[in-house]
């Protein structure tokens, strides 16, 4: 029969007589707090009051009669008065446990008076409980992360924080943290339990679930304790909470709502030590990866001191609108999530980035490669020899016969499929007695993108063939492979041109050329190899290879709202009037030789179109802004706030960089930075306006790259931004930084510029 004391009723314990407590707001009823495995009531004598701890019936187990001795020392240490217990066993305990057989292996332990932490989180509507001040939060959050201190460097770990078991001082006057339900503590000389802790839902690792039992148990879970308790003085975060736990079970170690709305809290209201500790805590693989908890408590303030942010005299109020901004695509991008949209969450995703603070835009970016990665697993991956979409489960690519890992480079017919070897035997009785390499599945159709073609003359004269003069070099044929009147744009690939009798200009790099179809000025990029990547930034600029470029011709500058106007009057280009992501510029005379904005993918291929060229390759926008040099900014490698329009002293957005003014709030005439030419003469190659490319994006694309004139991957839902913004910051305007989005979206801080072939190249 199940223990039902009355109130008020007499237990002798070790010749000491209790009588159980009766609740203050129950009279007759007895006062007690249950719980998972136990009810908890309390005991009174004379001025003392105890704890005693009932267990249910399947939790009542062997390995609690040893712990009292062997946890007894650790009472003296802080939050753990609970250690001191006593155990009522049959052996010392005859007399209590004939009248209340339940009792058995039952605790007797000091009372902790206070609420929970649980109790708290319960609390957040309940208008008797005032909301947490910072002081409060910061207060209690450092009395346990000294009381969690003080076992780690003593190898101890509770192995089961929770919650509920965070007993705070009764009216917060002090801030003091005690820990209960130790039966599962780990420390160097304990027994180990039948059972290990496997956590608590909302506080447990992922790794949890088989029993964690050491000396690091507690890290996660310290982790997720100390960022709620710091976050409730957050009125967002004690609203998004779930219930008994912040979070809800399932959501640990997940990219969910709560979890960013937690996150930009701390990073908000406590810096970015603070958030980049749960941050490192929430993506470990093990609890021995997460922070330790000395760091927790180096990393907390000494006291509640909102940051501050050193604003030149140039600089305006703060605006809380991009922190709104950041805000709401998260939330927006977390349904995606949730909903399946993986596509729409990233797009989501890089938005917020663009314009996030760079410890903020850092966990973004740990979450694009996140999603990235949940994508591929579900719609494949694409052939690297051929482009043909295979599922994941397959190795070998059904449609070329090559495997996934196999390395790229010029196909042989060993790896050809009959189409494409009879697409050679075709192409070789039209061309008539010359030998040529080319991509086998460039030849079948032109789907897939290009190797270069390489063509050389035979010696064998043909029957129309009449000897040359010995002193005159014929050029050999080139194959050119026309564009299809597709949205697709496509690259003339030709050889490098062999040398004739007949003397022709030399054009070196930044020489000018005007194009005829909007008077822009281009710039000449000479053919040459650079080293396209880096190490220094983010996975998808790795790994470091080897690319060479044909020669061709780019815009000095972005395209202006001027340019973008003459296609519009000639009814081929749509006017950018309106935008998705803030405001157009297009209707304002006053910048009418500011960049276009607000203009899409689509709407910036088309341009280059009707100009007469195209949108740049992703591989030609480097070269031209890095040259051979491999420079890190189109200048060098040195960053200068004076030779870019970046989100400096002036930019509306809280994470500018109030060292630099470069005079203009948001975009700037185009050329403006004369000083920041690259090395073929191209402007505004770092900042103003992010540069649409003609690639699609794939995170991994570089370790499958051709090595020659790469028109990036054959499939895909993204195309590629590059250059950095005047929303961004230092790290965005690196010439090898990569940046994507969906092609459709218009942005305020998203322009382009054209390549062409020009009149040389």
């Amino acid at each position: 029969m199940p223990f039902q004391p009355q109130a008020h009723q007499e237990l002798t314990i070790d010749g000491v007589p209790f009588r159980f407590a009766e609740h203050p707001n129950a009279p007759g009823i007895p006062y007690a707090q249950e719980g998972n495995s136990a009810v908890v009531y309390l005991l009174e004598a004379q001025e003392d009051q105890r704890a005693l701890k009932v267990f249910h019936p399947r939790f009542r187990t062997l390995h609690l009669v040893s712990p009292p001795d062997q946890i007894a020392s650790l009472a003296s240490l802080p939050g753990l008065q609970v250690c001191q217990r006593t155990i009522l066993t049959p052996s010392r305990h005859a007399e209590p446990l004939r009248s209340f057989p339940y009792l058995i292996y039952a605790v007797l332990m000091p009372w902790v008076e206070g609420p929970t932490w649980q109790t708290i989180l319960l609390s957040r509507n309940d208008p008797s409980w005032s909301p947490f001040a910072p002081e409060q939060s910061l207060s209690i959050a450092r009395a346990l992360a000294r009381v969690l201190l003080s076992m780690e460097e003593r190898s101890i770990a509770h192995c089961d924080l929770s919650a509920s078991n965070l007993i705070l001082s009764p009216d917060f006057s002090q801030a003091t943290a005690a820990l209960v339900d130790v039966e599962g503590i780990y420390a160097p000389r304990l027994t180990r339990p039948e059972l290990p802790p496997a956590g608590s839902p909302g506080y447990a690792h992922k790794t949890s679930s088989q029993g964690l039992w050491n000396a690091k148990a507690d890290r996660f879970a310290g982790a997720v304790l100390l960022a709620e308790i710091l976050g409730w003085s957050s009125d967002k975060v004690r609203q998004a909470a779930w219930g008994e736990s912040y979070f809800q079970a399932e959501e640990t170690q997940r990219d969910n709502e709560r979890y960013q709305i937690l996150i930009t809290s701390l990073r908000m209201d406590w810096g970015d030590a603070i958030a980049n500790l749960l941050t490192r805590a929430w993506h470990a693989d093990t609890v021995a990866e997460c922070p330790t908890l000395g760091e927790w408590l180096v990393a907390l303030p000494d006291e509640a001191v909102a940051p501050t942010v050193e604003v030149s005299k140039r600089a305006p109020k703060p605006d809380r609108t991009a922190d709104l901004e950041i805000s709401q695509l998260i939330l927006q991008a977390v349904q995606a999530t949730s909903d399946g949209e993986l596509d729409t969450a990233l797009a989501l995703y890089h938005r917020a980035a663009r314009i996030a603070p760079t410890k903020l835009a850092t966990d973004l970016e740990n979450r694009i490669r996140s999603l990235e990665e949940q994508r591929r697993e579900v719609a494949g991956w694409a052939c690297p020899h051929c482009g043909e979409q295979v599922a994941p489960e397959l190795e070998i690519c059904p449609q070329c016969g090559l495997g996934r890992w196999e390395p790229v480079g010029p196909p042989t017919l060993r790896g050809t499929s009959a189409k494409g070897k009879r697409s050679i035997a075709i192409l070789a009785r039209i061309l008539g007695g010359t030998i040529v390499l080319a991509s086998l599945v460039g030849l079948t159709g032109l789907r897939f993108g290009w190797w270069p073609l390489a063509i050389w003359q035979t010696p064998t004269p043909t029957a129309t063939q009449t000897a040359a003069p010995t002193t005159t070099l014929t050029a050999s044929p080139t194959l050119t492979l026309t564009p299809t009147p597709t949205t697709e744009p496509t690259v003339t690939q030709t050889p490098p041109p062999t040398p004739t009798a007949t003397q022709t200009p030399t054009l070196a790099p930044g020489d000018r050329w005007m194009r005829p179809g909007d008077t822009m000025t281009m710039v000449y990029v000479p053919a040459g190899e650079f080293e396209m990547g880096s190490t220094e930034g983010a996975s998808d600029e790795r790994p470091v290879h080897t690319i060479r470029l044909n020669s061709f011709w780019i815009d000095r500058t972005e395209v202006t709202n001027t340019q973008y106007r003459q296609c519009a009057e000639a009814g081929v280009c749509e006017a950018p009037t309106e935008c998705d992501w803030g405001i157009p510029t297009y209707e304002d005379e006053a910048k009418a030789d500011h960049p276009a904005v607000c203009v899409d993918w689509f709407g910036a291929q088309a341009y280059c179109e009707w100009a007469g060229g195209r949108l740049p390759t992703e591989a030609e926008w480097e070269y031209a802004a890095r040259g051979p040099a491999q420079n890190t900014y189109p200048w060098g490698d040195t960053f200068d706030g004076e030779l870019l329009n970046y989100c400096d002293a002036n930019c509306e957005y809280d994470h500018r960089d109030s060292t630099y003014d470069d005079r203009y709030e948001m975009t700037a005439p185009v050329g403006s930075y004369s000083d920041g030419a690259s090395w073929c003469g191209a402007l505004d190659m770092a900042g103003n306006v992010w540069e649409w490319a003609a690639d699609r994006y794939d995170n991994d694309y570089y370790a499958d790259s051709p090595s020659w004139n790469p028109t990036g991957p054959s499939a895909g839902d993204y195309r590629v931004l590059r250059g950095g913004s005047w929303t961004g910051l230092e790290r965005n305007v690196r010439s090898a930084d990569r940046d994507y989005d969906r092609p459709y979206p218009r942005y305020h801080a998203v322009g382009f510029r054209c390549v062409s072939t020009g009149p040389e190249g």
